[in-house]
């Protein structure tokens, strides 16, 4: 099973905050997507005509980030070799 872990400075939940709500303005769910070295958020709305995504460093935007992928048996991991975690929640 997939496990997430970080820590934002004061700052960084600001601009979490603000990435959410600016996403918000595209559709009523938002996307995650957790990879080994970053955070993805993104947001399609309903006619699919528009798209917005915020892809967040580990490296340079979080305190801490820390992310493990256990596949399950004959499932792979991402094209990219890493393993990744996705999911999405309600924006309203």
């Amino acid at each position: 099973m997939p496990a997430l872990t970080f820590t934002l400075s004061p700052e960084g939940v600001v601009r979490v905050h603000d990435a959410i709500l600016c996403l918000a303005k595209f559709s009523e769910t938002v996307s995650l997507e957790a990879r080994r070295s970053k955070l993805i958020l993104t947001a399609l709305n309903s006619s699919k005509s528009a798209y917005a995504s915020f892809a967040l460093e580990s490296s340079v935007f979080f305190e801490k980030y820390e992310f493990s992928a256990s596949p399950s048996r004959g499932q792979r991991s991402g094209s990219d070799g890493e393993g990744r975690f996705t999911c999405q929640i309600y924006n309203k």
